[in-house]
């Protein structure tokens, strides 16, 4: 519970909720002490909470600034660059918590705005990494002259026959391509269903910052290997399942002809 009543915050914009969470934290509350006791805030409920406010703006002015710049970094990547990517984006979310920390004048609080942060810049990088996988899908080589993403993208769709399988562009036709989708289909869902419950215990601290972004990054990297794996276990799965199920009717016609045998006597030979 916050020791300042700071339920009159105005919440601006997309990353508002940084702000206002900070300011509503420990560091926050103690950033609030700290301007009380240096006496450029008075202890009255009006002048907390202009300085909250304006505490709030300077953080999310600075998040939505700082998260548009991650957007063009991951806009403007290729497949496999996104891949080396995770490390880089929690090193530069860590700086940046730091020189924000610094402008606030409370050094020690660049801890909590990275946890802050991360989670904003973690969702970005997976959608991006979905997005660029999916995009991979159909990009046959067809000698056309290309530059920079576009060109890398076609080299790693086509890079190998099992890449060339994994994006529908062999055998050609759009059964490949349905069957494509389908697999990143089953790619993308445990990624959601993993990142989700890795941040969860990342917020809160049972796992260093950071480590979601490298299971989206791990995730990327063997994405045909992880395919594979999915594909394989439904395909078991699905045979299972039949066998239980035909497996269980044989046995039920079996009991139910047995039952028939008990209570339908055999006939008498004709003449006894």
């Amino acid at each position: 519970m916050s020791k300042y009543d700071l339920s009159g915050l105005t919440k601006l914009g997309k990353g508002a909720d940084v702000g206002t969470n900070f300011m509503k934290s420990q560091k926050g509350m103690a950033l609030i002490d700290a301007a009380i006791a240096s006496g450029k805030v008075t202890d009255d409920a009006a002048s907390i909470t202009k300085f909250a406010q304006e505490q709030v703006a300077i953080i999310n002015k600075g998040v939505l600034d700082k998260m548009a710049g991650f957007t063009r970094q991951l806009d403007n990547a290729s497949s496999n660059k996104l891949i080396t990517m995770g490390s880089t984006l929690t090193e530069q979310v860590a700086k940046y918590s730091d020189e924000l920390a610094a402008k606030l004048g409370d050094p020690e609080a660049a801890g909590q705005l990275a946890k802050l942060i991360n989670p904003k810049v973690t969702s970005v990088y997976k959608k991006s990494m979905k997005a660029s996988k999916k995009n991979l899908i159909g990009k046959v080589d067809d000698g056309a002259s290309l530059s920079g993403r576009a060109a890398d993208d076609v080299a790693e769709a086509n890079a190998t026959f099992g890449s060339k399988v994994l994006n529908g562009i062999w055998p050609p036709g759009k059964t490949s391509l349905i069957i494509a989708g389908m697999g990143y289909i089953i790619w993308a869902g445990p990624l959601d269903a993993l990142s989700g419950a890795v941040t969860f215990l990342e917020r809160f601290g049972f796992l260093p910052e950071g480590t979601t972004n490298g299971l989206i990054a791990f995730w990327g990297k063997l994405r045909g290997f992880i395919t594979a794996v999915l594909w394989g276990a439904i395909i078991l799965g699905t045979f299972w399942v039949m066998n239980m199920v035909f497996g269980a009717a044989k046995t039920a016609k079996g009991v139910v002809d047995s039952v028939s045998d008990n209570l339908v006597p055999d006939a008498e030979p004709s003449g006894a």
